[in-house]
C-alpha cells in the first residue's frame, strides 16, 4: 500500500522543472456548531414573556459586591437615594431605558464586616454602554435623572473606597432564557 506522501513524491519527481508553479483554488466549507455568536440580548418569545411579567429582571444582571466600614451611615445615605432609581423613572430616560436598578442588599452571615451587593440589570447592550459611559466621567452632558444615577454611583464608590477597593468585585450573570431567539 502506497502512502499519500509517496504518491506526492513520485509526482514531484516526474514533474518537469521548467513548468511554472500552478495555483488552483480550493473550495473550502467550514461548518461549526455555532454560526451566529451568542447574543444574550436576543430574546425569544419565552424570554420576552418572562421579562414582561418581571419573572426575569433582565437578560444581563450585574452584581457589585463590596464591603462598607460604616453600615449605619451607608444605609441612611442609601435610604435617600434608592427611590430616585425606580424603574418607572429610569424607563422615561432614552439612554437609561434598559438600565434596571435591582436594589442594594446586605449580605447575611458576614460577622466580621458589612458586606453588600448592588444589583443592576441591562435589557440591551446600548443600556449597558450608556451606564458605563455615564459613570466613568466620559459624559459631557446629562439629564437630571442621569446626574442622579452618576451621583448614586459616585456615592457608592466613596463608601467602597473607605473600606478599600480590594473588597470590590463584580459578578455578571446571563439569564438562562436569554440568547435563545
Amino acid at each position: 500500500m502506497t502512502s499519500y506522501r509517496d504518491k506526492l513524491a513520485r509526482q514531484l519527481d516526474g514533474a518537469q522543472s521548467t513548468a511554472p508553479p500552478a495555483i488552483e483554488s480550493v473550495n473550502l466549507q467550514v461548518r461549526t456548531g455555532m454560526s451566529v455568536p451568542f447574543n444574550p440580548y436576543m430574546l425569544g418569545a419565552h424570554a420576552e414573556e418572562l421579562l414582561k411579567k418581571r419573572v426575569m429582571i433582565s437578560p444581563i444582571v450585574v452584581a457589585w459586591r463590596y464591603k462598607i466600614t460604616n453600615p449605619e451611615d451607608f444605609t441612611r445615605w442609601l435610604a435617600t437615594r434608592e427611590v430616585l432609581l425606580s424603574e418607572s423613572r429610569m424607563s422615561g430616560d432614552v439612554e437609561l431605558k434598559g438600565v434596571r436598578y435591582g436594589g442594594t442588599y446586605r449580605v447575611a452571615g458576614q460577622e466580621d464586616c458589612a458586606a453588600f451587593r448592588t444589583i443592576w440589570g441591562y435589557t440591551s447592550e446600548a443600556a449597558m454602554h450608556s451606564m458605563n459611559r455615564l459613570c466613568s466621567n466620559d459624559s459631557t452632558s446629562a439629564t437630571l435623572l442621569q446626574l442622579e444615577l452618576i451621583e448614586f454611583v459616585k456615592g457608592l464608590k466613596r463608601f467602597v473606597a473607605e473600606a478599600g477597593t480590594q473588597h470590590f468585585s463584580e459578578e455578571i450573570m446571563i439569564s438562562a432564557a436569554a440568547g435563545q431567539a
